[in-house]
């Protein structure tokens, strides 16, 4: 089995906040949202605390060891929100592919995807956490229509939102020749499938093709971060993956640590709520715009209400009603206030 994975900042941002690894066996794509020193911070964290688990884990069910690697990660996130505020409000996608023997494992959370391409063509394997997402399989959007959607990045699942996360977990029987493509939103964003497909293809030199697709993102506009990894199936005799011995030394000088960073953490976040922060929920059964982190952090909430606007929540529809019960994360004020005025749109409607 054979790999190959580039990561490239693309030709907007001025910072990469993708994270991956790529190893025998273990293969992972994180994109990190949150702005300077928080995206690229909960997307290393979460890649490196995940890989933990999956190194050393002795479990046998490859799907159930996944599923925790994704909790540890996403419980690092929160513990590393809670000691920097620079950091607070942060959150990354992740999607893992594992593969043992002629079986590939997957774990999957956001917007990121895994593809597999068998006998030229591509099929997409993992189904993205997204609002347009959403709306596609309700069928009140096409695929062109979600291509230009002027919310395409409004996630609706995220490492780092909340305590509790729901990821998906399952595993897709492989053949010699297959190959497993994971990638970030930066590449999916501006390259179509059918590009994709083309252009792995059109080579077997991994590395060559992982250079190829980042080049095409980067020639359609490189708005985001692009980042990929590429493993092919080239025959029977794949290296599977074996979980390596990892020692674990606690002592009381490192819990204290521990207990005092997470105080001081959390006393730093109550001062000083990320002005960069904001969020899409309810206030007084109408829509409105926070301006805080999403979540509670030992049982309190750091959170203000920036704007709430006549938008009735009961007038709006089942798909939008279940998104605000989760909250849905923007960018900024200037894409949560817009967002509120389509709802409002589509109320009128």
């Amino acid at each position: 089995m054979k790999h190959a994975s580039a990561t490239h900042v693309g030709r907007v941002r001025q910072d990469n906040e993708d994270y991956i690894i790529a190893q025998d066996g273990i293969y992972i794509v994180a994109d990190g949202m949150g702005g300077h020193d928080a995206g690229d911070v909960a997307s290393k964290t979460a890649a490196q605390a995940a890989l933990r688990v999956i190194e050393s884990s002795k479990d046998e069910d490859k799907l159930a060891t996944l599923k925790k690697a994704v909790e540890a990660a996403n419980k690092k996130v929160l513990e590393r929100s809670e000691q920097m505020q620079v950091s607070s409000g942060m959150g990354t996608t992740l999607t893992a592919a594992l593969i043992n023997g002629l079986k590939a494992y997957l774990a999957h959370i956001g917007d990121s995807r895994a593809y597999l391409l068998r006998e030229n063509k591509l099929s997409q394997l993992t189904e993205d956490h997204s609002l347009v997402a959403d709306m596609v399989r309700e069928g009140k959007l096409k695929e062109k229509e979600a291509r230009e959607h002027p919310y395409r990045n409004v996630i609706t699942r995220a490492i780092g939102g909340d305590a509790k996360i729901d990821v998906d977990v399952f595993s897709y029987d492989l053949k010699p020749g297959d190959k497993i493509l994971l990638a970030s939103d930066g590449l999916t964003g501006l390259v179509t499938d059918a590009q994709i497909q083309k252009i792995i293809s059109s080579t077997d030199k991994l590395s060559k093709t992982c250079q190829n697709l980042i080049k095409k993102a980067n020639d359609e506009g490189g708005q985001d971060n692009i980042s990929v990894v590429l493993v092919d199936v080239s025959d029977g005799k794949i290296n599977s993956f074996i979980p390596k011995k990892r020692s674990r030394i606690k002592t009381k000088v490192g819990v204290l640590t521990l207990i005092l960073l997470a105080f001081f953490g959390l006393l730093f976040t109550g001062l000083y709520i990320n002005k960069n922060s904001f969020y899409l929920s309810t206030n007084k059964r109408k829509v409105a715009l926070y301006q805080g982190i999403p979540y509670k952090i030992l049982g309190l909430k750091f959170s203000k209400v920036e704007y709430t606007s006549d938008v009735k929540y009961k007038e709006l529809d089942k798909a939008m009603k279940k998104r605000l019960s989760k909250k849905i994360v923007v960018r900024n004020k200037k894409e949560g206030l817009a967002a509120i005025d389509d709802m409002a749109e589509e109320v009128d409607k």
